[in-house]
């Protein structure tokens, strides 16, 4: 790649650097053991203002030397520039056709996956009790281009048989709708049957708590199902 772009050293020369540093050298020294009085004070600052004068257009020919010799350079700066906008640009295009893409295939695969979810669903009877099922099996690593559909099938088969035993043996407890409830938000059986028991011993808390001149009956209930809730 070096010879893609080439370039010749630039020279810059100063034959008088030495006679000029003897200059500023012998102004200094002067300037250093001037003692100062009312009577020379003019002269010496004249003298440093006829040294500064030369310091000035010293640094005015510097700046006029750098931009010179920059300014080839300045112009491959912006060739390169624009080469790299063009570049950047088209693969910033290519990205966004990759994301859709993806994205397109990741969507096709998850109506796939809902079609076999479709013909296992009615199977089962978890469905009453646990909305949306299917957005909460389906996990990334579902649509994940390198994980196989067998896989997902043996996942969900896995996650629906899980559900399905979870939620009979809920439904067999003694505090099941307390118990379900709490299900339904986890869908962890052992934190599921902690919360639930703790709350049907808050609601009989409640209960006992009630004073016995209260003639309206108080009553607390959990639906379940999504049947008889719609009713």
């Amino acid at each position: 790649m070096s010879d893609l772009i080439i370039y010749t050293p630039g020279t810059v020369r100063f034959p008088e650097f030495e006679d000029y540093i003897a200059k500023a050298q012998a102004v200094a020294e002067v300037l250093d053991s001037t003692v100062l009085t009312e009577d020379n004070i003019q002269e010496v600052r004249l003298s440093l203002a006829n040294a500064r004068k030369i310091v000035n257009a010293l640094e005015t020919r510097r700046k006029e030397v750098k931009n010179a010799i920059l300014e080839p350079y300045n112009v491959l700066e912006k060739q390169v520039k624009i080469i790299t906008k063009i570049i950047n640009e088209a693969d910033d295009n290519l990205r966004t056709k990759v994301r859709e893409m993806e994205e397109k295939e990741r969507e096709d695969k998850k109506a796939v996956l809902r079609e076999l979810w479709d013909k296992r669903i009615p199977l089962y009877t978890f469905t009453e009790y646990i909305s949306d099922p299917f957005d909460r099996w389906i996990q990334p690593q579902n649509l994940n281009k390198t994980y196989p559909v067998s896989n997902s099938e043996k996942d969900m088969t896995a996650w629906m048989e899980q559900r399905e035993r979870d939620c009979q043996s809920i439904m067999g407890m003694e505090a099941a709708g307390y118990i379900m409830d709490a299900y339904t938000s986890s869908l962890d059986l052992a934190s599921a049957i902690s919360e639930g028991l703790a709350r049907k011993k808050r609601v009989e808390e409640v209960r006992e708590k009630v004073p016995e001149s209260t003639k309206e009956p108080c009553a607390i209930f959990y639906i379940t199902g999504e049947t008889a809730i719609q009713f």
